[in-house]
């Protein structure tokens, strides 16, 4: 197969596919339970998810604040409840 990137170094395709990866691509921990639905259906509402292993706990309590911040000035309902669950969700599969 050619994909049109022959000419591309290895690493970087290497660093293409993996920053894929942490970004929406492969298959999140605990697929098909309901939090990874809340996860999926409020973090995808802007961008593709992001793997819970990207980041640490503290990692995550920094993007959990940007992003429910931008959630709010897009009027984009995320109750205490659903952070809670989401937030659960990330610390458990954290780095």
């Amino acid at each position: 197969m050619n994909f049109g990137f022959k000419h591309i170094p290895y690493w970087v395709a290497l660093l293409m596919t993996s920053t894929m990866m942490a970004c929406g691509g492969g298959q999140l921990p605990e697929a098909g339970t309901p939090d990874v639905d809340l996860y999926l259906k409020k973090c995808t509402a802007c961008h593709s998810w992001p793997h819970p292993a990207r980041h640490t706990k503290e990692e995550w309590d920094h993007y959990l604040a940007l992003m429910e911040w931008h959630m709010e000035k897009k009027e984009i309902p995320f109750s205490a409840e659903e952070k809670q669950v989401i937030k659960g969700y990330l610390y458990r599969n954290a780095r």
